[in-house]
């Protein structure tokens, strides 16, 4: 069968899992009282969440077909670390894990990435322990960075599309076809998932989808040794964390107040802190969907 042919299908099989999943994942997560209240809304509805758990379950099961089908050893890392921190992700809405002890799991699971590649060297005890270090400090900023730039209908969804269709398109431009696949089984997944997520949302991403994107950029980047796109992708959440952590040090979002809804627009609260959102509503008040596309356009 035609090698393109094969990887439309694996496309297809995501596509559909993921769907699947959602058209029963909601009423399960609420029987399970695993919800959120979006907050952006007059009558703060209550929302399903963790719907990343669709995402990331269809994109481990297709990654691991795509892997075995084409061959491909490196998947492997990819969906060990995807499976680990959408469970951390998870674990946090039951545990509400505070930032520095879920900085350091993240850190923890981007340790298996250090480890995969110090099989095949033969550096010594010291440079190994400190190319760990690096590894899983850079792993955990970057994921982190991600899941900072949060909180409205559609955007972390659609933020993750944009993202992972660029670097699919950049990598296969490269002559890195495989993967711009692994970028373009992403892209597929949040795809679908936006079409329920984005205003008004009818299921919420959660941590279990939304440290997944930098995780696998951040995968793509080491296997291929190119920094610069993945960087370049996440400039936007980087640059947000780093406003944030000069406005507030290291907080979670739990400890701030909201945006205040009136009159079908969000305004600032008294007590504000600053991020790249924030900032732009210095201009006046937005409505919901102006400030997401705001983001998207940054992106």
């Amino acid at each position: 069968m035609n090698t393109f042919l094969i990887f439309l299908i694996i496309l297809a099989v995501n596509a559909i899992l993921v769907r699947m999943l959602l058209r029963n994942l909601s009423y399960y997560l609420m029987s399970l009282g695993v919800s959120g209240i979006d907050v952006n809304k007059p009558h703060r509805p209550r929302i399903p969440e963790e719907g990343g758990v669709a995402i990331g379950f269809s994109f481990i099961f297709s990654l691991a077909l795509y892997g075995y089908i084409f061959d491909i050893d490196w998947v492997v890392i990819i969906v060990t670390t995807t499976f680990l921190i959408s469970f951390i992700g998870f674990i946090d809405h039951f545990r509400n894990i505070k930032p520095y002890p879920k900085f350091v799991y993240c850190a923890v699971v981007g340790s298996f990435y250090s480890i995969y590649y110090l099989q095949s060297t033969s550096e010594g005890i010291i440079a190994s322990v400190i190319f760990v270090v690096i590894i899983s400090l850079s792993y955990s900023v970057l994921v982190n960075a991600f899941n900072l730039l949060a909180g409205f209908n559609g955007l972390e969804s659609g933020l993750a599309v944009l993202s992972s269709l660029t670097l699919a398109i950049y990598f296969y431009l490269e002559n890195e076809p495989l993967v711009a696949g692994v970028a373009l089984l992403l892209f597929v997944g949040f795809l679908v998932f936006w079409q329920l997520n984005k205003y008004p949302a009818q299921i919420f991403l959660g941590d279990s989808g939304s440290l997944i994107p930098a995780s696998v950029f951040w995968g793509l980047a080491a296997i291929t040794q190119d920094w610069l796109p993945i960087l370049i992708v996440m400039a936007p959440h980087l640059l947000n964390a780093l406003i944030k952590f000069a406005s507030t040090g290291v907080s979670s979002r739990s400890d701030h107040k909201p945006l205040v809804y009136k009159n079908g627009l969000l305004y600032l609260p008294e007590k504000n802190y600053w991020s790249l959102i924030r900032l732009y509503l210095l201009t006046g008040p937005k409505h919901e969907k102006q400030i997401v596309y705001y983001v998207y356009a940054v992106e």
